[in-house]
């Protein structure tokens, strides 16, 4: 085959440049601190003990992600997800109270929304508004077709721009 292979600490060190991704989309998936965290370094412990498996001269990023995401799944299967309610704020806290009301009500709304995503529609979701991945990327990680990608990317933002409407209307009405 010809391709070089990672020796455990190569791949660990190579593949740490990304952390911060990794992290991001097992915070965005599992909605929780402690468990993203969890499932981040379990997904580097494992790419280190499959080093001799993974070919080195191929990037590193879409493994680390695939990973990532694979292990949440399996944690959601054996019923070991945690709810996006118990994630904390995602910015800072604001001087005026009734604009951090505000803030609070759109995360809540959104929180609640992202909920109502499957986990490949929120990893699609993540993987292209938050990382940033290309269309191809976001297929090798999760599985899927750069067509599929788009149709995928496309569904989950309208659903949830339909329910973020939808919600902060019947809010809008209720005052």
């Amino acid at each position: 085959m010809g391709s070089d292979r990672l020796s455990g600490n190569e791949a660990a060190t190579r593949a740490m440049e990304h952390w911060p991704e990794a992290f991001g989309l097992a915070l965005q998936l599992t909605g929780r601190r402690a468990e993203a965290e969890d499932v981040a370094q379990e997904a580097f412990l494992r790419l280190s003990r499959h080093a001799g498996e993974v070919d080195g001269s191929r990037p590193l990023r879409g493994l680390v992600l695939r990973i990532v995401r694979n292990l949440v799944i399996d944690r959601a299967r054996r019923g070991r997800a945690g709810s996006l309610d118990e994630a904390g704020p995602a910015d800072g806290r604001a001087t005026d109270p009734f604009e951090a009301a505000a803030r609070s009500e759109e995360r809540s709304v959104l929180r609640a929304a992202l909920e109502g995503l499957s986990p490949r529609w929120r990893s699609v979701l993540y993987l292209r508004d938050g990382l940033d991945l290309s269309y191809r990327e976001i297929g090798e990680v999760v599985g899927i077709t750069e067509d599929v990608v788009r149709v995928t990317l496309h569904r989950a933002r309208r659903r949830l721009r339909d329910h973020m409407s939808e919600r902060l209307s019947d809010d809008r009405e209720e005052s």
